[in-house]
């Protein structure tokens, strides 16, 4: 920029001043670039890649993106900012670094040098929040992005049936809901495997995070709650999964060899079928561990748990979902389920 060190440049640019027309022909002169655009495509991972972009103001248009981006300014030693939820940066700065997985879409990056644009947003709620006024069953857990909900409003045909013992039924039933008129009805059996399972089918995701999140009830007959994850990647089986024994109120994951390892107890909900309890579990893919576990106001401890791993596996690529409930002898536990939801990108 016509010689003059480039921090003198900056700094200058942020000093207020009366305009002149030496300002202008200087301008007119030197042409300097005042701005650009930096485009993020979040289908390439990165790993705080350098961009040598000076500057004294960012605006971030994320609207288009999927997926955890994080933004350090100057030295990787300062902290991130979260680019899914910024929308500017202010401040000089002399280069910035980029890290994120695998998503969708892309983040762009105003990079302005000298002045800022930028403007007050107009909406008094989030857009998130605008959509659970208006009916969305993502009202629980609002992170991640929905690739698929399920509130039984049309029907349980999208569901697999597994049964055993007498009593054991899946019914679609309005005598119980939490949102709409409709949920799933599971009564599981009275002898033999005591249990009642619905299975699901969904294509193969984005390898990101992901979150599987439903409202259920109990009721004192229930033995136990179980639920699952199948991925198939065409050479191997992922399998993540909870259990919840109500004879001693503990929540176990299934890990590495289909061993059940404890990670809460005294999770012992109100046994009544009119009560809806919502959970989610979060899985990462890319790392075979889980990350989440979060039933109504308690968040339970993960550290890393690693999945179960079944290899080979050569089932063509897709991921399964499973509920199963298993009755105390000689009785009838029944179940209501409703709002399935599964999401991606979770942060």
């Amino acid at each position: 920029m016509g010689g003059v060190a480039l921090g003198a440049v900056v700094m200058g640019m942020m000093t207020p001043r009366a305009p002149s027309n030496d300002i202008l022909n200087q301008l007119i002169k030197d042409k300097p670039e005042f701005y650009k655009f930096v485009d993020i495509d979040l289908a390439t991972a990165r790993d705080d890649q350098v961009f040598d972009e000076p500057g004294t103001f960012i605006w971030v248009d994320n609207q288009f993106a999927r997926g955890e981006v994080t933004l350090t300014l100057n030295e990787l030693k300062f902290g991130k900012f979260d680019l899914r939820r910024q929308k500017y940066v202010e401040g000089p700065f002399y280069r910035f670094f980029i890290t994120n997985g695998v998503g969708q879409g892309r983040i762009r990056l105003f990079i302005s040098r000298g002045y800022k644009a930028a403007s007050e947003p107009i909406e008094s709620i989030n857009r998130a929040e605008l959509a659970a006024r208006l009916g969305s069953i993502v009202t629980f857990d609002r992170s991640g992005d929905v690739i698929w909900l399920e509130d039984f409003e049309d029907g349980i045909h999208r569901a697999e049936i597994d049964l055993s013992g007498l009593g054991a039924t899946v019914e679609w039933s309005a005598e119980r809901s939490l949102r709409g008129v409709y949920a799933l009805k599971m009564t599981a059996g009275s002898d033999a495997s005591r249990y009642a399972e619905v299975k699901g089918y969904l294509p193969f995701p984005a390898l990101s995070r992901i979150g599987y999140e439903a409202a259920t009830t109990t009721d004192a007959n229930t033995e136990q709650i179980e639920a699952y994850i199948h991925l198939y990647t065409g050479t191997m089986m992922l399998e993540w999964g909870f259990k919840f024994v109500a004879a001693t109120t503990a929540v176990s994951l299934i890990t590495l060899g289909g061993v059940w390892v404890p990670i809460f107890s005294g999770a012992l909900p109100y046994f009544e079928t009119r009560l809806f309890n919502l959970s989610k579990l979060g899985i990462d893919p890319s790392a075979g561990t889980y990350y989440k576990m979060v039933t109504g106001p308690i968040t339970m401890p993960i550290a890393a748990v690693p999945c179960n791993v079944t290899v080979p596996d050569l089932t063509q690529m897709h991921l399964e979902l499973f509920y199963k409930i298993t009755s105390k002898p000689a009785t009838n536990a029944v179940v209501y389920i409703d709002s399935m939801i599964m999401t991606q990108n979770e942060p």
